[in-house]
């Protein structure tokens, strides 16, 4: 099981804009400066959102810790 964060909706909500300028651009063949920069920007938006699934859960006693 995979717990859903803000992190994890913030990285895809980023993913999804990132796709969003490329494809304004016309989602060239990563050959060109900016497309291969939006490439490489994307995949490691996607490995970021990947990784937050997997975080440990915090216990609710570490979580009043650290507002308090």
């Amino acid at each position: 099981m995979v717990r859903l964060t803000r992190a994890t909706f913030f990285s895809l909500a980023l993913m999804l804009g990132v796709f969003a300028v490329w494809a304004l651009s016309g989602f060239g063949y990563p050959s060109a400066p900016v497309p291969t920069t939006l490439n490489v920007v994307s995949k490691l938006l996607a490995f970021a959102a990947v990784l937050t699934l997997f975080f440990p859960q915090r216990s609710p006693a570490a979580a009043r810790t650290l507002t308090t």
